[in-house]
Parts: structure tokens; sequence; C-alpha cells
């Protein structure tokens, strides 16, 4: 079905008319068909009787053009051209002086008319062949198609002349276009303009569907073409040369064109912008001023600036100057104010820029304004060299303008389109102008009158400061005083500061030589001798050459200026063992000393540092019993010889008034009953050592405890009283001290194990050899492990990685049940060794060579299964058995009088006794051992109850089963935690002959709670660390 395009009737396919009248087939077609001129146009003749007419000729069609999408314009030509149809014979050129290229083109696309072949259907029976076409191409039209234009409806069409059409930018304009087919077919022309952008035109419609003239059907039709250029500097004003051409869809050529004037009028639209916006100045500041021509034609700028106070001056480095269209202009422009201001506030200004077109710019081109004195010939300002229109200023009367005079200006031809047509102004000539004075308004403001808004205001604290947006155009000049109002004060300010830091100057002294002197102690009194202060925080190193405790080095050095006060650092010398720190709270310095050299140590830093020679002392870093190394001095804290005696003053005062504010002020840490006036300071990032200090010279005085803790051993964790309380002078303060966590080594019976003895994490193991490792024990510093590998003591430092075990005694020794010596100082270790016949109790000293060894014999008795030191280092325990089998129980060396605690020496230690009930061979104590501080004793028995039970009872009460507290903690073996707090025991079956059993830790003050911390071990011992002193 075919749509009509006229009324939108369907008809069938093969109609080639709608019953309207509208051609419906406008598919180009490329079938030639000569058009009808009006000389072939003949009168009707008279009827005649008709003849019969000849049968249609029957024309083989040319394949149809299939139609080309467009954009809407109708000038978009197909991508790839059809194919060419069937050459026509030649045809002589035209003869016309005034053929066009474009007919001929026409013709040369046209196909043959010529008889097509015989068709396949059969003729009418006994009907004579049709006659043949005639080839008619010699009577077509030399154009294919025509195209009118007018300006509106009303308007003639401009045949044989150019249409002129005026269009302002932005605006739209219309003309209207006749366009007719003069070709022999059906054709398709898309319009379009030519010379103008494709967005600045329409048309509409785009493309039109003509038959050929003479035909019927349409043959012309009339098209809208808007024109609408835009309103930037692109549409230039000027005449600009179209046309209106028309492509055949059919032919693919130009079938026709006709020109077209459009002439774009012009308009001005400036744009000024200010950069910066702002700045500051004393005499002057500078601009740039920037102006946009966003018109479509040349303009003449001129510029001019005002504040709002009419103070400024203004000059410009360009003379008035044309910008084209799209152009633009940076002008440097100067402001100056009126005055200088030599000693004040800041004063923003306010200014902007005018832009100046059309004739006012013309006129300050051609001359700019002029005092009255150049009427007198003479110049009284020279003309500056930079700044062209820099606006001289003249003295004003108020309410009176100075005379000015114009110097000549030409005003060049211009020539201007319209609606009304051209417009032409011819050059014309101005002659010189003279202004004379003329009088103005005058107001209170302009006479500067008080009160009047005029020059005199009032000071503000803020000032005139502009912080508002600003227009591009603005700007604001920021007049800058030469002294600031505020300078003064500065001044004087600066003066009292000057002479308060000439009087605060530290003085400066030199660092004397403490390198080489015997202690700590000793550097102190020389460095406060000299103003100075030695640091707590002293670094040691391991140097046996040099006398422990001497100082091997001094920062700052020796003789170095530093101010008066600062702290000197000291590197102390330390031996490479272990020694236990002695108490020597109660001391004087002098006694302390001794006590210290004794145990080689040294004495340390002393708080406060000018005490009295006899003033005791209070506590003590390291605390007693800490495990440390030879030559570490040791700083001791005396107490605040001004708080004791306030306190002995205010106990004398409390006499008598005890029944006066009902109780006392009692206890706790800061003891006595004075006032609260010393804050326990915040722990911070300081160390035990510069903690201490700060408390010593706040008049506290530090002591030291450790604890079992997850933080890094020895950092410092707690404060008692916590820090912000409010103490007395001289009360003391507990610095709580992370021990780490205790490690416990044990055997599985093959190895020698490690583990967290807080949590049963498993460590890197002692010793996992091929050979049978048991009997673990630490030594007092808790750095190495002894134990037994096939009966042969060894000795491993834990401290370096893969170190190697060190044999003690030599192969074939038949060794076990070790347990070192609790002291640093004393590497001396208990055992057993079994000989052919019996088993002895043996000591041995440790050596660099290996051990000293020594056994004390006893042929009535055999010592086995578990060794224990006594804390004072004066008896042995351990588990025997008479080798007649009498008697089963705790046997006990004790060391004979004046000898020396922790001997090695056999002949120091007297026969062993059994100090256990031995009456039941059945019943019997399987293991004891005493707490670290010498207050408990942990037995192991099977006496009274089913199986072997743990008691735990006091070591004032000896092995008295019947004095000790039985638990409901079933045991086999057990020792004690380095604190005292807990015990590990292992528990097997009810006989203890399993050679393995589980690892349970049990709190000492509450026995019925158990925590396993392996599941298979033997022969337990936790590391030892020293918490109290």
């Amino acid at each position: 079905m075919r749509t009509c395009q006229s009324c939108g009737k369907e008809n069938p396919d093969e109609q080639d008319f709608c019953s309207c009248g509208e051609y419906l087939r406008w598919e180009p077609t490329g079938y030639g068909m000569p058009a009808i001129t009006p000389d072939q146009v003949e009168p009707t003749p008279s009827p005649a009787e008709p003849a019969a007419p000849p049968p249609p000729p029957v024309v083989t069609p040319a394949p149809p053009l299939t139609p080309e999408p467009g954009n809407g314009n109708g000038h978009s030509l197909p991508a790839v051209p059809p194919s060419p149809p069937t050459p026509l014979p030649a045809v002589p050129d035209s003869t016309r002086p005034d053929a066009r290229p474009v007919a001929k083109t026409m013709i040369r696309n046209l196909p043959a008319v010529q008889a097509p072949p015989a068709s396949p259907a059969t003729p009418p029976t006994g009907g004579p062949p049709p006659p043949p076409i005639a080839d008619r191409r010699d009577e077509l039209p030399s154009e294919p198609a025509t195209i009118v234009l007018r300006a509106d409806q009303q308007g003639d069409y401009a045949k044989g002349s150019i249409l002129d059409l005026t269009v302002e930018p932005g605006e739209r304009g219309k003309v209207l276009a006749l366009i007719r087919n003069q070709s022999g077919i059906v054709d398709n022309y898309d319009l379009r303009i030519e010379g103008l952008p494709d967005d600045w035109w329409s048309i509409f419609p785009g493309t039109v569907y003509l038959v050929p003239f003479g035909a019927g059907g349409t043959y012309e039709q009339e098209v809208e073409i808007h024109l609408h250029p835009p309103r930037g500097p692109e549409a230039e004003a000027r005449l600009w040369e179209l046309k209106v051409t028309a492509d055949s869809k059919a032919s693919r050529i130009v079938a026709a064109s006709a020109p077209l004037h459009l002439h774009i009028g012009s308009y001005i639209e400036t744009a000024t912008a200010v950069r910066p916006q702002r700045r500051r100045g004393r005499r002057k500041a500078e601009y740039d001023v920037t102006v946009i021509n966003k018109a479509n034609a040349p303009v003449l700028v001129a510029l001019d600036g005002e504040d709002t106070d009419g103070e400024l001056t203004f000059g410009f480095n360009r003379p008035p100057q044309e910008i084209p269209a799209g152009g633009s202009v940076t002008t440097q422009m100067q402001v100056k104010p009126p005055k200088q201001i030599w000693i004040g506030r800041v004063k923003d200004r306010q200014l902007s820029i005018e832009t100046i077109t059309g004739e006012e710019a013309q006129a300050r081109a051609a001359a700019a304004p002029l005092p009255a004195s150049v009427l007198d010939g003479v110049d009284t300002e020279p003309p500056k060299k930079k700044w062209y229109q820099r606006r001289p200023r003249a003295p004003r009367i108020p309410g009176m303008y100075p005379p000015r005079i114009y110097k000549p200006m030409l005003y060049p031809p211009d020539v201007n389109f319209g609606p009304g047509g051209i417009q032409m102004r011819m050059p014309q000539m101005r002659g010189p102008q003279f202004h004379g004075p003329q009088m103005g308004g005058a107001s209170a403001r302009s006479m500067g009158m008080p009160g009047a808004g005029g020059q005199l205001k009032m000071p503000s604290r803020s000032g005139n400061k502009i912080s508002g947006p600003l227009a591009p155009s603005q700007g604001v000049f920021r007049q800058q005083p030469w002294i600031p109002w505020w300078s003064l004060l500065v001044l004087a300010l600066l003066l009292v500061l000057l002479f308060l830091l000439y009087r605060s100057l530290p003085d400066n002294v030199k660092v004397p030589k403490v390198t080489g002197t015997e202690s700590a102690f000793v550097a102190e009194e020389t460095l406060t001798k000299s103003g100075l202060k030695l640091d707590p925080s002293q670094k040691t190193k391991v140097d046996d050459s040099k006398p422990a405790g001497s100082v091997l080095d001094q920062t700052p050095k020796a003789g170095a200026e530093v101010k008066k006060g600062s702290t000197v650092t000291v590197l102390i010398a330390t031996g490479s063992g272990k020694v236990n720190v002695p108490d020597i709270a109660g001391k004087t310095a002098s006694d302390a000393d001794k006590a210290l050299r004794e145990k080689q140590l040294t004495l340390g830093q002393a708080s406060p540092s000018d005490a009295a020679p006899e003033a005791k002392i209070s506590s003590q870093i390291p605390a007693p019993n800490e495990v440390v190394a030879a030559g570490t001095p040791v700083q001791i804290f005396f107490e605040d010889p001004t708080s004791a005696e306030q306190r002995e003053k205010q106990g004398k005062d409390g006499k008598g008034k005890a029944g006066v504010g009902g109780g006392g002020a009692g206890g706790g840490g800061a003891g006595g009953g004075g006032g609260a006036d010393i804050t326990v300071p915040a722990i911070g990032g300081d160390d035990v050592e510069k903690y201490a200090k700060k408390a010593a010279d706040l008049g506290i005085v530090p002591k030291t405890t450790r604890r079992f803790d997850d933080a890094p051993v020895g950092r410092l964790i707690a404060v008692t009283p916590e820090p912000g309380t409010k103490v007395k002078a001289g009360a003391k303060v507990t610095l709580v001290q992370s021990a780490g966590q205790p490690q416990v080594v044990f055997t599985n019976g093959k190895d020698i194990l490690r583990v967290n003895g807080a949590n049963g994490q498993k460590l890197e193991p002692v010793a996992d050899g091929d050979e049978e490792e048991t009997n673990p024990t630490w030594n007092a510093a808790g750095t190495h492990v002894a134990y037994i590998a096939d009966g042969r003591i060894m000795l491993k430092d834990i401290t370096k990685d893969n170190a190697d075990a060190v044999p003690l005694t030599p192969a074939g020794s038949d060794d076990s049940n070790l347990a070192w010596a609790p002291i640093a100082d004393r590497n001396v270790l208990a055992f057993t060794r079994a000989t052919d016949t019996d088993v002895d109790l043996c000591l041995g000293k440790i050596t660099q060579n290996g051990m000293d060894e020594s056994c004390i014999a006893d042929p009535s008795f055999s010592p086995n299964r578990v060794v224990h030191w006594a804390p004072d280092g004066k008896s042995i325990l351990a588990f025997a058995g008479k080798n007649d089998q009498s008697e089963i129980g705790i046997v006990r060396w004790k060391l004979k009088q004046g000898r020396e605690a922790f001997s090695s020496k056999a002949s120091d230690w007297s026969k062993g006794r059994f100090v256990s009930d031995t009456d039941r061979p059945s019943k019997f104590m399987l293991d004891a051992t005493i707490s670290p501080d010498g207050k408990q004793i942990a037995m192991i028995s099977n006496q009274g109850v089913s199986r072997f039970t743990l008691f735990l009872g006091d070591a004032k009460n000896g092995f008295d089963l019947k004095k000790a507290k039985k638990t409901a903690v079933r045991a086999c073996k057990v020792v004690w935690r380095s604190d005292g707090r807990e015990l590990l025991v292992i528990q097997a079956d009810a006989g203890c002959r399993e050679e393995v059993g589980a690892l349970v830790r049990v709190p000492a003050g509450s026995t019925r709670e158990g925590e396993t911390l392996n599941p298979a071990g033997n022969d337990p011992v936790y590391q030892p660390l020293s918490l109290e002193g």
C-alpha cells in the first residue's frame, strides 16, 4: 500500500495517483520523459472520429533508487552512489550560448528510451506490433530545475537579481524560495545553504518531491528559509554572499541554485575584568585590566576609573584602542592615593573600571582632556613616558568644574545595512572645543563638613575593611600606612622582652671531667659542685677490664660550655657476672657504698643530692635481691629532712589534741597527718629511673617493686598511690615494674621443653637432641638452663640464638636431680650422683673450665627424685630412702656453723638427717620445698590420706603435717613461683609411679583452683624472676 503524502489515504501499490490528485510514486525512477514546453501546446482540433489508439509502449524501468536518510536540512548526500544507468546515444551539445553544464549532466544521466525486448506475454492475436517510442531528449530544457527567492509573502520574486536580507545577530530572518522541476523525470530535491554554517539556517521542508513541469501533479513548491545567526563574535557584521542550492537525488547533481546576500548587523558588547581584584600598597598599586570584545565587530574602547570617595588617580599604559571581534586587550592600570598614610590604620578604597565606547571613545582617542594652563602654552606637569592616560589632578573648588579643551577630531565614514536599505555616513571633521569653568552642585559631603559624610570621619576599631564580593570590573586598593598604629605597642613590648631576656640569660658553665671516677655517686658530687645534674637514665657497658661501677665516658665531654643546671649522661662499666642487690635501706651513704662494693656494685645517683652525710637511705633502685650485672650503680633516695621535721613537729603538736577533729589522717602511701601538698606525677613515657628522679625532686620518696605482666620487662606499669593523688612531703610512692611472664622448663622424658608460665604457650625448646634429656634447672638470673643428657650435666645460654650446650661433667657420669642455687653471684649446682654401690648428694661450682665438684658421701641412704635449695642457702632438701629400706622421707643437709651460704664445698655441710615422719614405710613424705620468702613450706605426702596430696604449712613449724593445711590438690612434685603466690604441681597416678604427668598451676591463696599448663611433663621449674625488695 502507498500512503498519500497530501491527504494520508492508503492506495494500492499499482496505483500512480491518489483520488485527491496527488502523485504517489515519488521515488526517483530514472525514466526519461520530455518536458512539455509552451510551444508544444496547440489549439484543440475539432472533434473527429477517433482512431484506434496505438497500444502503449512497454518500457523497461531502471532500478529504483533507494532514498537516503538526511539531516532535516536536505543537504546530505549518500555515501555510495547508485549504479550508473544504461548510457544514452550521443546527443549533440546545445548551441545556445547560455547552455549550463548542469543540464548536460542531467541529460547524461538519463537512461536510454528505446523499445524494450519482446515481452514474454503473448500479444493479441492479429494486432499490429506497437510502434517504437521516439527519442526526444533534445527537447528537454537546459536547466533541470529553477529556484527564485522573495523576502516575504507580499514581496516579488527576485528574478534576474540578488535578494538582500538584513538580520541582527541572535534574531531570525525569513526568505521564501520557489523550486520548480524542469527535468523530464520525477525527482526529489534536497535544499541547503552554501556560505553559512549549518546551524545558522533551517529550511522547511528540507526536501521537496516534484513531478516534471507540465505533468499532472505538483511540479513546483515554495519553502521557507530561516536564517538565524548567533549573537557572538563568530557572526561577523558584514555582507555574507550565500547560495540556495537544490541537489537532485535522482541525478546526484546540483540541479539549481540562487544567490542570496545576507547582511548581519553589528552590536556592541564588552566585558571588563580587573586582576587581581585586591592590592595593597603605600604609594601606589598596579592592576591588569582586561577588556574582551564579545560583539561581532571591532570596537574602540577607552578606560576610565573611579572610586567611591573620588580621591584616587588612575593611569593606564595604553591609549584608547580598537579591539577586534572576539579579541581582548590587557591594559596595566596604576592607582595612586591622594596622600600617603604615615602612621595609622589601613584604608580600603573600592574602585571600579568603566569601559567607554562609541563617540566618547573616539573623542578620547582624538584628544585627551587637558588643564586650562595649556591655553597659555604652559605645561605644569611633564607627560609620563609609561602611562598614556593619567588623569592629572588640578585644584578643585567645591561645586565648580575647571575649564577643559578638546583637540580636533575626525570621524571616519561608515556603512550600515538595515531594513530600510543602505545607510551611509560621510566623513566628518570636528574642530577643537573649549569648555569653560562650570558650576556644579555643592553639598556638605563635597565640602568635607563634619557630620555630612565628608572626609572627617571617626575612626573605627575594624577600619573600613571591604570584605564582600566584588564585580569583575571592581577592585579594592588597600592603602597601608608606613608605620602601623600597633607598631608602637609592639616596639614597647619588644623593649620589655629584651630587658627580661637579658635578665634571664642563663649562666654557662664548663662541664667537669667525671670520666674515670670510681662510681656514679662520686661523679654526681663533682657535677653538683659545678651546678650541673647527673642524668638518672645511666647507660651501662660490660667491660671486665675496668673496675665495675666506674665511669667509662660522659656526654657532654669535659670542657664543653653548657647551660647551668644541664644534665650530664655517664656510661658505667659493668662486669659480665650477675649479683643480687643487697638491702641498703636505713644505711648512710658511706655505709651503703661499702655494702655495695662487697657485692661488686657501686653507689649511684642520690636524691636529693645535697642530703646530709648522716642522712639515712629511705629506698633504693634496683630493689633488694634483684639480680643485676656486676658494677651496676644503685640509686639511693633520702627522705626530705624538712618533711621529717614537719612530721615530728606535728606529732608533738598532736599530743593533747587527739580528741580534736576526730581520727587522724592515716596511713597508706602518704603516711602521717600533714597537709596534702604534693601531687603524684603522671607516668607519661618515663622509665623507672627518670620517674623516680622526678618524684624525688618533688619531695616524695620512690621505691620499686616488680610484678608479672605482659608488658616488656622493666617498663613502669603502675604507681601507688595513683598519679594525681595528693600526698605529703616525704611520703613513699611505690613504682611497679613489669617482670614479664616467667617461663617454665620441664622434660617430657626425651627433651627439655619451654612454655610461657602464664598461658602455656609453647616456646623454643631448650634441648631436643637424640639423648634422653631430663631434670632442667634455672640459674638465678634466668639466663641459663642446666639439664641432664644421658647422665651428663649440660649448660645452655638461652639468651643467645642457636647457642650450643656446654658439658659440665665428663661422659659416663650418672648424675640427676639438678637444683641451681637461688643466688646470682654463686653459680653452684646441687645434684645426685650414682655409683655402683650408692647415690650421694654432690655440689658443683661452675667455672670457665667446667665445674668443680665435691660429694657428701653417706652409704646409709640414697637421695633421688628431687633436690631443693633453701632460700637462705643454709640447707638442702631431698627425697631419700635408706639403703636397707627401713626409712623413707625427706632428708635435710645443713650448713655448718660459720660457713658461707650456698657453699660448694662438701666439707662445709653436715650429714643428712631425715626430717619427715618415717615411722610407717608405706606412709611417707614424697617432696618438700620452702617458699622464696622463706615463710612457707609446701609438702607432698600420703600420710593421713589415701593418695599423695599437697600440704601447705608455716616454715616455723617445720615438716609437721599435723600443723600444716591439707589441700584438695593431688600432687607428685611441687615447685614455687618466684613471687611465692603460685605453685606448679605434677599430677600423675595415685602412687606417683608414672614418668610424666599433667603440669597444673595452683594459686597459693586458693588451692581449690587449678589450671593445666601442659598435659604431659615432669621436673618443672619456674624461671626465677625477682619481684619485690
